[in-house]
């Protein structure tokens, strides 16, 4: 029997770079993009401790800027990316992401290590988040001292 990358290969490389494009939106500040990755009737939600839920594309748009515009630098990015194939329309995907940011409201910095459990789908020909959930693993407050360099924030 083939494995799962192996009857899938291009939809676990379209949905890698879904997972990759989510990076980049939030690194990048391109809140203008957030619709070619979220499905319509989408939710993005961080479990306990954190407890936050946002549903469908409109409050999206809204929420996930509105929280990371309140850092004046934040960082992040996926890896151990695991890709479960349903079929040619439906995913499972699991990552490992880490993030570190500092508020422009107090200049504090912090570290997080989180996992994403996503189910992604096909809507409109494109692979897209039906519910990304945040669950925090680690959580520091150390600080971030560097400069910004050329950062479009």
């Amino acid at each position: 029997m083939k494995s799962n990358i192996e009857k899938y290969f291009v939809e676990h490389l379209a949905i890698r770079a879904l997972i990759d494009g989510y990076n980049d939106i939030v690194n990048n500040r391109n809140w203008e993009a957030i619709p070619q990755i979220f499905a319509t009737k989408s939710i993005w939600k961080a479990t306990a401790p954190v407890n936050l839920q946002w549903e469908g594309i409109e409050e999206i748009k809204i929420e996930l800027p509105k929280s990371a515009e309140r850092m004046e630098v934040l960082i992040q990015s996926s890896s151990g990316v695991v890709i479960e194939v349903i079929n040619r329309n439906q995913a499972t995907v699991r990552s490992l992401m880490s993030e570190f940011g500092r508020s422009t409201e107090n200049g504090e910095g912090f570290h997080a290590v989180c996992t994403y459990h996503d189910v992604v789908i096909i809507e409109n020909g494109n692979w897209k988040f039906k519910t990304r959930s945040l669950e925090l693993k680690y959580f520091d407050t150390l600080p971030v001292p560097g400069n910004i360099s050329g950062y479009k924030y």
